[in-house]
């Protein structure tokens, strides 16, 4: 809708053409664009790649036939001409009001796409999206027509590659693999998968505890919870705003909603997550998945920001696991012993294993190494680096504490004022620097030197690549400690 009305207000005659996806029909921003669009009558083709589901029924060699008449310049002009000659004649606006409500009842009955008609769009399709030549001729007749039309375009996600056709889940954002092996996406026991597991225990103790997502059932792993409680399951489309929202009613009515998004989706719902959960104190658990660093899912998949997003509003716990066994431990003391709102953010793929887990108490860190003069702080999955780190240069001499932060909203109070006592202090958190876990002990202890994410956007490359290349690796920060502390 911007596009086109640059366009206009320019005096240009470009074409605009926007392509979306069905499943964005599940969200309530493309309603907004469409009843935009369809109000201002500007020329604007707006594409429905349809690959799942069937919004509307392919009704034959008719549908056929009526999608040929409406699309050709011969109909558009006769539909005009019908209409201005009517108005000459006795009764004629009757007779073409009449007509009129005639032809919408029988498009209603006939074609799918009375819906958009009734949005201001002209509906063309459902057409064959794999059909090259169909889709040429098409396109060439839509050209002619003015004002919004939205085309119908059917697919087959995958199409082409017979196991991206069967699991087109499993295929949806992929890493380099081989052609001829098949991806099995539940393979290896990720965060996502043991909080799927994890959430069946939870549930089967306790009846109040509901899962909620928002088309990502198999992404987060509550595709086991779906299978589990599938009375208890609600995904919502891709409505984030909605999820969080919905999932504040439940819990105002006694029930404890675990809602699984993954963070950079997160983004979408901060005015419910700040207005409608966290005004309220409602106790919501948000399951913050591919938090951090997330590889080869590109620029904007990287959850790089939500700790800066989420740590100043009031009554939210913050938390980050540093491996699988305390991840499992926060998500029974979200649930069974928390009030108020909660969110646990844990990375993509496999989680850490460390040799134990000191209970989770609110608000409260954990010391894994116990040194001296120097301090390295780590907020999450990230932990095992601090410790790597520390190794390193114990080997050089240096004697340093690691701390496992857990919170990030409350900080350990404890923890910060013993932090004073540290000749060196090094926070370490896969997040932009600005707002995130060390700017916040920064503001207690001034002495901090931060280890974060620079302020911008993350490429695509694999973990180990990007850490690397962000001086988050444990070379890195190894070597700029000790030339800080030299």
């Amino acid at each position: 809708m911007g596009l086109a009305t640059a366009r206009d207000l320019k005096g240009e005659n470009n074409h605009v053409i926007a392509i979306f996806g069905d499943g964005s029909l599940t969200g309530g921003l493309c309603y907004e664009a469409l009843n935009n669009i369809g109000a201002s009558g500007t020329n604007v083709l707006a594409i429905l790649n349809d690959n799942q589901m069937s919004i509307s029924e392919n009704v034959g060699a008719i549908h056929k036939y009526l999608d040929n008449l409406r699309v050709s310049k011969a109909y558009i002009s006769t539909k005009t001409s019908v209409k201005r000659s009517l108005e000459f004649l006795p009764y004629g606006k009757k007779i073409a009001y009449a007509t009129k409500k005639t032809k919408d009842n029988l498009r209603s009955f006939l074609l799918p796409g009375s819906f958009f008609e009734e949005l201001g769009f002209t509906y063309i399709g459902p057409v064959d999206g794999h059909d090259i030549e169909d889709l040429i001729t098409v396109f060439n007749k839509v050209k002619e027509i003015k004002g919004p039309i939205l085309l119908h375009v059917n697919t087959q996600k995958g199409k082409g590659y017979e196991l991206a056709e069967k699991e087109p889940e499993n295929y949806h954002g992929v890493s380099s693999f081989d052609i001829n092996c098949p991806i099995n996406g539940h393979e290896k026991e990720t965060y996502s998968e043991i909080l799927g597991k994890e959430l069946i225990n939870i549930a089967g103790r306790n009846e109040k505890v509901v899962g909620i997502t928002a088309a990502m059932p198999d992404g987060t792993g509550l595709y086991r919870f779906k299978e589990a409680f599938p009375e208890r399951f609600f995904d919502v489309g891709i409505a984030e705003g909605h999820a969080v929202l919905f999932s504040a009613g439940l819990a105002k009515e006694g029930f404890i909603p675990v809602v699984a998004i993954y963070s950079t989706f997160l983004q979408r719902a901060y005015d419910q997550i700040v207005h409608d959960v966290c005004l309220g104190n409602f106790h919501v658990v948000f399951s913050i998945d591919r938090a951090g660093i997330t590889g080869e899912d590109g620029e904007t998949h990287q959850g790089i920001f939500d700790i800066s997003f989420l740590s100043h509003i009031p009554n939210l716990c913050i938390m980050a696991p540093k491996d699988k066994v305390e991840y499992i431990a926060m998500l029974n003391f979200a649930v069974s012993e928390m009030k108020g709102p909660v969110a646990i953010r844990y990375p993509k793929g496999m989680p850490n294993t460390f040799e134990d887990c000191v209970k989770i108490e609110y608000g409260k860190s954990e010391v894994l190494l116990k040194g001296e003069k120097v301090a390295i702080v780590a907020f999450g999955h990230i932990a095992k680096t601090a410790v790597e780190v520390a190794e390193n240069l114990k080997q050089n001499g240096y004697n340093p504490t690691v701390i496992n932060a857990r919170f990030a909203s409350p900080l350990d109070a404890q923890m910060l004022e013993e932090l004073k006592s540290y000749e060196y202090v090094f926070t370490v958190e896969e997040n932009v620097k600005e707002g995130g876990f060390g700017s916040l002990v920064a503001l207690e202890v001034r002495h901090t030197h931060i280890f974060a994410l620079e302020k911008k956007y993350i490429q695509a490359g694999t973990r180990e690549q990007l850490l690397k290349l962000n001086e988050l690796d444990v070379k890195s920060i190894y070597e700029k400690i000790k030339k800080c502390i030299d």
